[in-house]
């Protein structure tokens, strides 16, 4: 059984707010955020917490599609915040 280490967060933006979510070290960023994104629609843009632009939805004002996010790696499961 492996440790999780979440050293990173995720700041999810939408057009009314912000929210953090912990980060898998273990699956990349960008690929957390698309996944995250994709589930969660209204989502404008996922940043880490340097300020760098991991997902941006193709259209600000639509948010996010489930056919913007990339592909799930079957090794990826749910996190414990229950997120993708």
């Amino acid at each position: 059984m492996s440790t999780l280490s979440l050293s990173e967060v995720l700041v999810f933006h939408r057009a009314d707010c912000f929210y953090t979510i912990p980060a898998v070290n273990e699956v990349p960023l960008a690929r957390q955020a698309a996944d995250h994104a994709a589930i969660n629609p209204g989502t404008v843009r996922v940043e880490d917490r340097a300020g760098n632009v991991l997902w941006q939805a193709e259209r600000a004002n639509e948010g996010a599609s489930v056919t913007e996010a990339l592909p799930t790696s079957p090794s990826h499961t749910p996190g414990p915040w229950g997120g993708v």
